[in-house]
């Protein structure tokens, strides 16, 4: 990169680590910058046990606590839009971003819920927004059945149409939104992938155990709990005990441990998964909820995995090769796939190349910066 060393700044919802997927995705995104000589500050809001990883790599950056009675607060004063745009709302980096926003090239807003701050931002061709989830999309699902849906739905979107319609530049990660946002509102998004954050290993099939399978998930999120809690009390019953299934990641409740079998192993986070996926018969993704890319199946795609889930499970991401995408969406369905998984081997290599032609068509942010 020539000339004077450009500067960026981050504002993060959830402080950038490998802890989950859209996490995982902000620090790739920043090693990315950094491995081009760009200058990252950073402020992101506080969020349980999670740390900002490698905080030194960062000129300069800040931690905001998000108590709950500043949330309840914050969705009175700003009533007009819905809450998930203004629950992490702090006059602190209102003042901060007046004091300072000119010594930066860039202002990246990362998750929906920070894009509240592009309204305090002069210079509106230096804002990017990261969209991880449509929030139109996501909601529509949650309220499916609400009486109140209509209602809730036009606030949303006004909400979600009211920062996309004036921002430079927003960012989706998939092709899938990419398209929803430009029917939905008229833009024109960028579809990008961070995609030094999938290694793809040269290894075969040498090691893989087709009788056993993994989960991969944040379990703080209800659409994954959810999914994993219909998995144990619908499908359980109908496999057979010869079956292990090893569960990956944090804050899976006791309550949702003791409803599972001794063939299910919940082992917490672990710093590198590959391992898991390379050595299973299929990822299993039972999710009836949410939006946006799953960025869990595309770890088990460069892993060579393959993958068995619901419809949402796959949405925005596209193979060509039969027996690596395996769709179930009924418990009979999830059931047959796995007993079919557990009997039949498959070619890793190919699971792997057909993840390559599928990430070749994204850019990364270095490129559109």
């Amino acid at each position: 990169m020539k000339g004077k060393r450009k500067t960026i700044l981050i504002i993060s919802a959830f402080p950038p680590n490998n802890q989950t997927a859209g996490q995982s995705n902000t620090n790739s995104v920043i090693s990315d910058l950094i491995a081009e000589g760009y200058a990252i500050d950073l402020i992101t809001f506080s969020f349980k046990d999670h740390i900002i990883e490698e905080p030194a790599r960062f000129g300069y950056n800040r931690t905001i606590g998000n108590q709950r009675p500043q949330k309840y607060f914050y969705s009175l004063l700003l009533l007009f839009l819905f809450p998930v745009y203004t629950h992490k709302f702090s006059f602190r980096i209102v003042f901060f971003l007046l004091k300072n926003q000119h010594k930066y090239d860039v202002i990246y807003l990362d998750y929906s819920q920070v894009f509240i701050y592009s309204r305090f931002i002069r210079e509106k061709d230096k804002v990017i927004l990261m969209v991880h989830d449509l929030m139109f999309q996501r909601f529509s699902r949650k309220f499916k059945k609400a009486w109140y849906k209509k209602i809730v739905m036009r606030y949303i979107f006004f909400s979600e149409s009211y920062f996309f319609k004036k921002a430079s530049q927003v960012i989706v990660p998939s092709f899938k939104d990419k398209t929803i946002a430009k029917n939905l509102y008229g833009i024109e998004a960028t579809a990008i992938l961070p995609k030094n954050r999938f290694i793809i290993s040269e290894n075969g099939n040498s090691s893989v155990n087709l009788k056993q399978f993994v989960f991969l998930g944040a379990w703080n999120r209800n659409e994954n709990l959810d999914g994993l809690k219909w998995f144990a009390q619908k499908v359980v019953p109908l496999l057979d005990r010869e079956l292990e299934f090893i569960i990956i990641g944090k804050d899976l409740p006791s309550s949702l441990k003791s409803l599972l079998p001794d063939t299910f192993k919940a082992i917490g986070f672990v710093d590198d998964f590959t391992m898991h996926l390379q050595t299973s018969s299929a990822l299993i993704s039972p999710l009836f909820l949410g939006a946006g890319i799953k960025f869990k199946v595309l770890d088990a795609l460069s892993n060579g995995c393959r993958v068995i889930g619901t419809d949402i499970s796959f949405e925005g991401i596209t193979v060509h090769s039969k027996n690596i995408f395996y769709s179930a969406n009924t418990a009979h369905q999830f059931a047959d796939a796995i007993h079919y998984c557990s009997k039949n081997e498959f070619d890793q290599q190919l699971v792997k190349q057909e993840f390559k032609n599928y990430i070749s068509n994204y850019k990364t942010l270095v490129e559109i910066i």
